[in-house]
């Protein structure tokens, strides 16, 4: 095979590797994070395996509410999963992601707006 499907069996087995230990160990909050910030960097190029990553993030929020880095992570892997798949987005409208979202934004205290905004 050429390289690029070389490099694609790669990231696949390393998605399938990063996603299992978090599902494995839940209440790791190191697993967690680092979870969160690899699949952030992961080049996915298939809806399925952003799904999947967007919901073990949302649950690693949920679950590690406290914990800054999993939030911090979560939030930018969420972004860059809705970023690279709009539809996607639709995920973090619901009832229970938008609590765990909210809950993020007032614990973290992250900017909605900017002054900029308001003045125009």
């Amino acid at each position: 095979g050429t390289e690029s499907d070389e490099t694609t069996i790669e990231l696949n087995g390393f998605f399938d590797l990063v996603t299992s230990e978090m599902k494995k160990r839940p209440g790791s909050v190191h697993i967690q994070a680092g979870g969160c910030g690899m699949l952030r960097n992961l080049p996915l190029s298939r809806r399925e395996q952003a799904e999947t990553a967007m919901i073990l993030v949302l649950e690693a929020m949920k679950n590690h509410s406290e914990d800054s880095m999993v939030q911090f992570e979560g939030c930018h892997a969420l972004l860059w999963y809705s970023s690279k798949f709009p539809e996607l987005a639709a995920m973090l409208q619901s009832e229970e992601n938008s609590r765990v979202l909210f809950k993020s934004h007032l614990r973290y205290d992250i900017p909605t707006t900017t002054s900029d905004d308001e003045e125009s």
